[in-house]
Parts: C-alpha cells; sequence; structure tokens
C-alpha cells in the first residue's frame, strides 16, 4: 500500500514538472526566436467594453430620475400660470338637479390664483384673486365679478381658460403663458391620489350634511373640498382664500417633507383625466425638481389682493370685492419688478365715490 502511494506521489510529480517543463520550453523557445519578449508585459485582458459587452446601468437616485424627465429650458426664465377651480359637481351635471347648470349658465372659476415662478430669482408667488373682485371681462360689455371670465368664455369645454387668462392678465398688468384647473371632482380625485391630507382643522365646518371638526386629521379628498369651499357663515371669499392657499401649502409641505416631489410625474399621470392643463409632463417634471428647493413663507409666498367690499354698488346694486389699486401697483412692482397701469375705475374709493 505504501509503496503504491509513493509511486502516485512520484507520478503526480512527474506530470507537473514535466508540464511545467513543456511551457518553460515553449516559453524559452519564444524569447529565442523574439529576445525582446523577455522584457515585455504580458497584454492585458479586454475590458467588457472592449470586448462589445455592454456596461451594467448606473442606478440613478429619485432626483436624477426627475431630473432626466424635466424640460431644463422652462427653467430658464419666469413663468405665470393661472389656477382655476371652478363650481362643477355631479349634482350640477344632473338635469334633474335643483342645482342643474344648463348650457346658458356655465360653471364659474371660484378659485383663481396667480403662481409666479421665478427660476433665475429661485423663487414662487402664490397670488388669490377674490371670486367676487370687480373686474372688466374679456370681450364682455359691463361691470362684473371676475369668476364669471370663465362662464362668459364657455367654461373648460369652451374658450374658459382663455376668458380667465385674458381677463386676470389686463386687471393685474403681466403676462400669463399657462394654466392648469380642476373641478370640484377633479380636487377630490387628486387629495385622494396623494392618500389624503395631514392638517390641522381650525375650525368646526359644516355642508350638505357633513361635519369637519376641529383638530389635527388626515383629511380625504371630500373633506378637503368642504373646508376650501365653505363660505356663508364662515367669513368672507378673502377668509376662504386664506383657507384654500393654507391647504395648498400643506399639501406642498408633506410632499416636500415626505420626498415625494419626485413622484410629481407618476401622480399626475394617475390623475390627468381630472386635471386641465396646457403644461407637458416634461414642463411639470421641471417644476418639481424646482419645488424642491423652496421653502414656504420664505421662498415661497403667498398673497390676497387687497380690496374693499362694496354692497348695492352703481352696478345694478350688486356688492363686489373692490380692489385697491395702488396696492396691487404696488404688489406688481415688488414681485415682477414693473409698473403696471391701472384702471382707477376699478379702484374702490371710486366706487364710493360713485355710489354716494
Amino acid at each position: 500500500m505504501k509503496k503504491r502511494l509513493k509511486y502516485a506521489l512520484l507520478c503526480g510529480a512527474l506530470l507537473l514538472l514535466g508540464g511545467g517543463v513543456a511551457l518553460g520550453l515553449r516559453f524559452y523557445s519564444g524569447i529565442a526566436r523574439d529576445p525582446m519578449r523577455a522584457f515585455t508585459e504580458p497584454s492585458p485582458s479586454p475590458s467588457p467594453l472592449q470586448a462589445g459587452q455592454p456596461l451594467p446601468s448606473p442606478t440613478l437616485s429619485p432626483e436624477e430620475q426627475l431630473l432626466r424627465q424635466a424640460d431644463t429650458d422652462f427653467m430658464r426664465s419666469r413663468v405665470n400660470i393661472l389656477l382655476v377651480g371652478w363650481d362643477q359637481s355631479p349634482e350640477r351635471d344632473d338635469s334633474d338637479s335643483v342645482m342643474y347648470r344648463d348650457s346658458k349658465n356655465n360653471f364659474r372659476s371660484d378659485v383663481l390664483m396667480l403662481l409666479a415662478v421665478d427660476f433665475e430669482q429661485g423663487n414662487a408667488h402664490l397670488i388669490s384673486i377674490p371670486r367676487d373682485t370687480m373686474a372688466k371681462i374679456y370681450n364682455t360689455k359691463g361691470h362684473y365679478k371676475i369668476n364669471a371670465a370663465f362662464a362668459k368664455g364657455g367654461s373648460a369645454e369652451g374658450d374658459g381658460f382663455e376668458y380667465a387668462i385674458k381677463t386676470v392678465e389686463n386687471l393685474m398688468g403681466v403676462p400669463i403663458s399657462h394654466y392648469v384647473g380642476v373641478n370640484m371632482e377633479g380636487l377630490k380625485a387628486v387629495v385622494n391620489a396623494l392618500g389624503g391630507v395631514e392638517y390641522d382643522v381650525d375650525r368646526e365646518i359644516k355642508l350638505n350634511g357633513r361635519v369637519l371638526h376641529k383638530g389635527v386629521q388626515r383629511l380625504d379628498g371630500q373633506q378637503v373640498l368642504d373646508y376650501c369651499r365653505a363660505r356663508k357663515g364662515y367669513g368672507t371669499d378673502v377668509d376662504r382664500a386664506d383657507r384654500q392657499q393654507r391647504m395648498l401649502f400643506a399639501i406642498f409641505t408633506q410632499l416636500k417633507e415626505g420626498s415625494r416631489l419626485t413622484s410629481i410625474p407618476k401622480l399626475y399621470l394617475s390623475v390627468k383625466d381630472y386635471i386641465y392643463t396646457d403644461l407637458t409632463a416634461e414642463q411639470i417634471a421641471a417644476l418639481a425638481v424646482f419645488g424642491m428647493d423652496l421653502v414656504p413663507g420664505e421662498s415661497l409666498v403667498r398673497h390676497t389682493l387687497k380690496g374693499k367690499y362694496i354692497s348695492g354698488t352703481a352696478y345694478n346694486g350688486a356688492s363686489f370685492y373692490v380692489l385697491d389699486t395702488r396696492a396691487l401697483k404696488s404688489l406688481m412692482k415688488d414681485i415682477f419688478g414693473v409698473d403696471i397701469k391701472v384702471d382707477y375705475r376699478y379702484d374702490y374709493r371710486y366706487i364710493q365715490d360713485k355710489k354716494s
């Protein structure tokens, strides 16, 4: 047994030695033919790229993915976007309902806000225009509340956005390049897609048999709509505009703090059937990228146009919210750096004198 083991070991050693010798002979025979080969390092193995193999793709962060989707050309200057919310609901579409609106009574924009985005300065301003504001309606004679502009244009199915944009441009003296709009059902759909909104409700609100209690709670789409709609018995439209702005800021803050601004393009695709806008998906992504650096109360600031409620005016005895055009002029100078020309006939001082 020991002899067999020694024999096997001896054979193995001879095989290894023989292999080494054979390799050495081939190596040295090669040197004999080419002496410089002894001083040449062996060529490295080809890389995957040289070998034609695809390299693994780098893993992008959510922020990098969002930036790739964004229209960076859109982010080079100032952009003014009109935000519109109108009073369309299933009840008002139902011809058997007492709230039905026919083609002669189009839907009005109860929410009008101008979002002024300055990419160069790194700030944004949200400006609410109360729905009862006395204004010259585009392509329309007479004195109306500004929420009539959307209706006069035929609402969302007609030229409502064009009428609303041109009316606000005339009022505020600055150009508006884009719009975003939702009706009541659209607002509920967007909030529900977000998973609701954590919010500290500042007062109890009762609307259409529903009760929204005070305190911190997660609101669904219907509750957010009730909070933003409530008016009679809950202050003026200026008070309602304040609630609407605070709700929008709460939604924005939660998206920002939860690092969910990167998911805005995906969210938009899930609810785009409820949203009316001329913004592209790439432009929406650009706004989301910009929003990551905004700080509510600092680089994101909210305003409401200043004015005064005047009842029983000389215009058919109607009540209007009439602007302080001096304050409007000052605000436009502060935000946009422009001197606008205001129409004194739409100033509360003029209307008061005319009434008396």
